[in-house]
């Protein structure tokens, strides 16, 4: 498994075996041609599912990742809601789609429209519920379409929760994948859903681990439905630590290092190895170009959360309008629902938004 960040870049060699754990070295390098996955390990060729949300800020990184073991004579493939089925094409990656009778693509927009107007604690606990329902789906319907396609291993998405039941049941290796902030629920540091300063201190602790609590806590009572059924199955994991479900092979994080908070207590197998973007794989966006006037230049591309709150946009127009360059130009790339638009912001005149 290859991931990279930047000039410098980031190598991660992983190596599935049925059964087995997954070894996995890091290394910089600068001239990427030069190096290829078998100076470090043999690999046996696999088929490897990737398993994503359905918003395009996980679906984008794990494509990115699906094709750089594709590149390396593996066979993988997207497993996801219809929704994004078209990022699947624009990324040129096999797709298998689950959940088409309870997500049509009209009742995906809209949860992917309204988790981006929301804010806070009903945003959060929105956004639960919502990957909740689709995990009973995925739940029901995985097991039969991973088998009947011959997958050999997984790469789950952190946010996904719970989900390494899936692999478990099956039998399969699995590795994890934060296509966001990472969870750290060991309360060491503050849980990423909280706006919490990090504090060495044993108060801080404390609070952190009744955060991890509270939230764990939402996913029991989101995920309800299918932890009976799981349980039914045989499989009876810690519920209110996600993170005993992980697997001894790589869980592997977009965050840098340097991002992180100091202190963080991570698992062996846990590595820093991101940004996962390699360029490619993106529909092509119509960008307003005759709206731009000569003038310098901000942009700002926001996730799948935040990209439909107006007020964020506004509230970096505004301090940037506030320095040195107030005649600078703001356009921004929004991505809701199946509707991509362009917010083109001149700092003296009004927000336009242009839909593609």
């Amino acid at each position: 498994m290859v991931l990279w960040s930047g000039g410098s870049i980031q190598l991660a060699v992983a190596r599935f075996t049925h059964g087995s754990s997954l070894g996995i070295e890091s290394m910089s390098i600068r001239h990427w041609p030069t190096v290829t996955i078998r100076s470090y390990c043999a690999l046996t060729s696999m088929k490897i599912g990737f398993v994503s949300l359905y918003g395009p800020g996980h679906f984008n990184p794990m494509s990115a990742l699906a094709r750089q073991l594709q590149s390396r004579q593996h066979n993988v493939v997207m497993l996801s809601l219809p929704f994004v089925e078209p990022l699947a094409r624009a990324a040129n990656l096999p797709f298998i789609r689950f959940g088409e009778k309870d997500f049509p693509d009209d009742v995906t927009a809209e949860i992917v429209g309204t988790m981006g107007r929301l804010k806070g604690a009903g945003a959060r606990e929105f956004a639960i519920n919502a990957i909740a329902k689709a995990a009973q789906v995925r739940w029901r319907e995985l097991p039969d379409l991973v088998s009947l396609n011959g997958i050999d291993a997984l790469v789950l998405d952190n946010y996904d929760f719970y989900a390494e039941v899936l692999p478990i049941y099956l039998g399969i290796p699995y590795a994890t994948v934060s296509n966001a902030l990472h969870f750290d629920y060991s309360g060491y540091t503050p849980l990423c859903v909280y706006e919490w300063e990090h504090e060495n201190t044993p108060e801080a602790r404390q609070r952190n681990r009744q955060g991890v609590s509270e939230f764990t806590q939402m996913l029991i009572r989101s995920y309800a439905e299918m932890i009976v059924e799981v349980e039914t199955a045989g499989i009876k994991p810690d519920w209110e630590d996600p993170s005993s479900l992980f697997s001894d092979l790589p869980w592997i994080t977009q965050c840098p290092r340097e991002f992180d908070f100091e202190g963080a207590h991570v698992p062996q197998q846990f590595q820093y190895a991101g940004p996962f973007h390699d360029g490619r794989g993106r529909p092509e966006l119509n960008f307003p170009w005759d709206q731009l006037t000569g003038e310098p230049i901000v942009y700002a591309s926001m996730g799948t959360i935040q990209n439909g709150n107006a007020e964020v946009f506004r509230t970096i127009a505004a301090a940037v309008a506030g320095g040195a360059l107030p005649n600078l130009c703001f356009p921004s790339a929004v991505y809701s629902g199946r509707s991509r638009s362009v917010l083109c912001r001149k700092m003296r005149s009004s927000l336009i938004m242009r839909p593609n």
